[in-house]
């Protein structure tokens, strides 16, 4: 299993698909022939990386909003 599959595992339907965004806009930079061209594409791409970052940040944030969620919920019952 390569790298990028493992990466892929787990991650959310969004950041698969920012990612794979990401992937053809480097490799359009690859076959480009022009350096402004190639430029654009790889500033494009890191874009989209920036965006999986934020999907990730978000699916943590998430859990951790659930977890406390979860906490207080037993404490409330536990008080009762």
């Amino acid at each position: 299993m390569t790298t990028a599959v493992r990466h892929l595992n787990g991650m959310s339907e969004q950041a698969r698909a920012c990612l794979q965004k990401a992937a053809k806009c480097e490799q359009a930079a690859v076959l480009a022939v022009d350096p402004r061209t190639q430029g654009i594409y790889r500033e494009l791409a890191g874009h989209w990386h920036e965006m999986v970052e934020q999907y990730k940040d978000l699916h943590r944030l998430r859990g951790a909003l659930q977890k406390n969620d979860h906490l207080a919920s037993e404490r409330l019952r536990a008080s009762v």
